[in-house]
């Protein structure tokens, strides 16, 4: 079908079509034309044309293959995203539907007073909600694309944190040496992770000072967020499903690359969380 009429009159004496087909499957067709009646009578010319058919299959194939990973991480992100709205967003709005009803009634019943500690409470949750949907979309403009190194892009995330009420008044970001330059799909992860650590020191830990820590221990990276605040018991929250505290967000962030999640916390001694990722990312191509 590709022999027609109109290809004659242009001049093309010599014709070669061939599938482009890798394992079982065949992409579409190779179509090469010449001028010259004798070319690609050679069996080298068709050999190597043959390799570049092959070569072209393949690298079709290693595109699909990739469009279908980027699609799994996409819906993987859209399930986090989701599951931290319900945990955040959706269960303060609840409240504030429910206590909107018991407002009600009680005004109903002329008990202003009381009325009046429950629109206090609920101006507080509606508060906290801004913050924390305003600190999630601050969270989604990463810096990282700014920025050369993971380190620099937690820095300029300090700069509108600190403006957050329930920020601890001293927060620093230590980096003992150069931190290494990894994949970036791994230093995505690692920034939403410290975001969302530094959401739960702002949220609950009622902490004076926090501290972000990159440190190396070949063969990892280890991130660390440190806080002084009130800290808690990370066995029994983990194991009720703790809602406000992201930790099992955050430990499938770190899975996904590779990496192992850890926190050290005890009440009225701060709390630690700590990523370990391997310095090659989980596919390799790590630099330092």
């Amino acid at each position: 079908r590709f022999v027609r009429e109109s290809v004659k009159r242009l001049g093309f004496e010599s014709f070669c079509a061939l599938p482009l087909r890798h394992g079982e499957e065949t992409y579409g067709v190779l179509c090469v034309a010449a001028r010259d009646r004798e070319a690609m009578r050679d069996e080298a010319e068709r050999g190597l044309l043959e390799g570049i058919a092959e070569r072209l299959a393949a690298a079709i194939e290693s595109s699909r293959l990739h469009e279908r990973v980027l699609d799994a991480a996409v819906l993987e992100e859209r399930e986090r995203i989701a599951h931290e709205l319900h945990d955040g967003l959706a269960q303060v709005l609840g409240y504030i539907n429910t206590q909107t009803l018991a407002v009600r009634k009680l005004l109903a019943s002329n008990r202003v007073e009381e009325a009046g500690v429950q629109l206090e409470a609920m101006e507080r949750a509606a508060k906290r909600v801004y913050a924390d949907v305003r600190e999630g979309i601050f969270a989604l403009r990463t810096p990282l694309g700014d920025v050369d190194r993971l380190a620099d892009a937690v820095r300029a995330h300090l700069r509108g944190y600190r403006e957050m009420p329930g920020a601890p008044q001293a927060i620093e970001v230590v980096a003992g040496e150069e931190v290494p330059k990894l994949p970036p799909a791994t230093e995505i992860q690692l920034m939403w992770i410290v975001q969302e650590a530094l959401t739960n020191v702002r949220n609950h830990a009622d902490a004076g000072s926090a501290t972000i820590r990159f440190s190396v221990e070949e063969p990892e990276l280890v991130v660390a967020v440190e806080d002084d605040g009130r800290g808690f018991e990370p066995a029994r929250r983990t194991r009720t499903g703790w809602p406000h505290f992201g930790l099992q967000t955050m430990r499938e962030r770190a899975e996904a690359v590779g990496g192992c999640f850890e926190i050290d916390s005890e009440l009225d001694r701060g709390t630690a969380v700590r990523v370990r990722v391997p310095l090659a990312g989980p596919n390799g191509g790590g630099e330092r």
